[in-house]
């Protein structure tokens, strides 16, 4: 999976723009809204696979139980 192939949501909290974000070569990623700063933890990648931290910037909690 390539970069271009990855499918980021809107960030949950303002909406904003998300993009992933490679440190220490390529070894770690998480993905992060350009408006509000919210983030993932950075996540161990192997060759700037983007994946570990899609998923869980992807994960959506329902809300559509009564609490």
């Amino acid at each position: 999976m390539t970069c271009t192939e990855i499918k980021l949501e809107r960030c949950p909290c303002c909406g904003g723009e998300a993009r992933a974000q490679f440190e220490v070569y390529g070894t770690w990623v998480r993905v992060f809204c350009v408006a509000c700063g919210l983030s993932t933890r950075s996540e161990p990648t192997r060759n700037f696979d983007p994946t570990p931290a899609t998923v869980l910037w992807n994960k959506r909690v329902e809300n559509d139980k009564p609490a």
